[in-house]
C-alpha cells in the first residue's frame, strides 16, 4: 500500500515537473495541459477511494492526456510525462495486483 503512495507521488511529481519547465519556457498553451495532467493525477486518486469504476475512468483520462502531451511536446517535459506516465502505469497495475 505505501509503495503505489510512492510512486504515485512520483509520477505526479514528473507530472508537475513538466509543467514547470513548459512554464518557465513560456509555452502557455502546453503548460494548460500539463497543468491539466497534474489536477486529474490527482483526481483519479482521489476517485480510487471512491470505486473500482470511477477510477478507471480516471485513469484511461490520466493516461489518454498524458499521452496528448507526450505527442505534443518536446524535450525534457515530454521525458518527464513519459517517465511519469510509465510509473503511472506500474502503479495501476501494481494496485490492481495487490487489491484484486
Amino acid at each position: 500500500m505505501r509503495e503505489i503512495a510512492i510512486l504515485g507521488s512520483v509520477a505526479l511529481g514528473a507530472f508537475l515537473v513538466g509543467a514547470v519547465v513548459l512554464g518557465v519556457r513560456r509555452e502557455w498553451r502546453e503548460w494548460r495541459w500539463a497543468v491539466a495532467l497534474v489536477v486529474l493525477g490527482v483526481v483519479a486518486g482521489v476517485l480510487g477511494r471512491a470505486g473500482a469504476g470511477w477510477h478507471a475512468v480516471g485513469n484511461a483520462l490520466v493516461v489518454g492526456l498524458a499521452l496528448r502531451n507526450i505527442t505534443c511536446t518536446h524535450g525534457a517535459p515530454r521525458w518527464l510525462t513519459a517517465a511519469g506516465l510509465a510509473t503511472w502505469l506500474f502503479v495501476v497495475l501494481l494496485a490492481h495486483r495487490l487489491f484484486h
